[in-house]
């Protein structure tokens, strides 16, 4: 069972006038609603400001996760800023805790298809986490890695999905491959 809360006022019907708070308390049974068939685990809770006027539509989103796993990957924790600006959703800062590092960054999403950017800074990624994660194998691997890539994509086509940046391997002492 989840409880969505809505508070706001309408002031005007056509054109839409108006604000609302949205505010969906830490549990994930709305999103099995939604998702039925994902594998989700762990907690988000989100709070969702929407205002709309002549001038048009505005919304900014935050939400918090606590040991989140999707398909059997993470668990993550971490918050998400973000904002509606027009048909772009501007992420204005995420912060996530994963494999062992951090995750920050910023980014569009160009909701209509056009183009859309992620910046990431990936830092003390334990890369034999993220391969057992991902490939479901144990792998003796002791390093830390560090990224700076940036992501592109257009028309939400992942054939144009376009990654560059730097990534460092740190090696730690143990007997594993560095």
């Amino acid at each position: 069972q989840s409880v969505v809360e809505v508070t706001g006022e309408l002031q005007q019907i056509n054109p839409v006038i108006g604000n609302a708070q949205v505010t969906v308390p830490a549990a994930m049974s709305l999103l099995r609603t939604l998702m039925p068939d994902a594998s989700l685990e762990g907690e988000i809770a989100a709070r969702v400001d929407f205002e709309a006027d002549r001038s048009g539509r505005r919304a900014t989103l935050v939400a918090d996760a606590s040991a989140v796993r999707a398909t059997g990957v993470g668990p993550w924790d971490g918050r998400v800023a973000a904002h509606l600006d027009g048909d772009v959703l501007r992420l204005d800062d995420f912060d996530l805790q994963a494999y062992g590092g951090s995750i920050r960054g910023d980014g569009v999403v160009a909701l209509d298809g056009a183009a859309s950017s992620l910046r990431a800074s990936l830092r003390g990624v334990d890369v034999a986490s993220v391969l057992t994660a991902h490939s479901g194998l144990t792998v003796r691997v002791a390093s830390r890695a560090d990224a700076d890539p940036t992501l592109g994509m257009s028309q939400w086509d992942p054939r144009t999905l376009t990654t560059e940046g730097t990534v460092t391997f740190r090696p730690l002492p143990g007997p594993a491959l560095p």
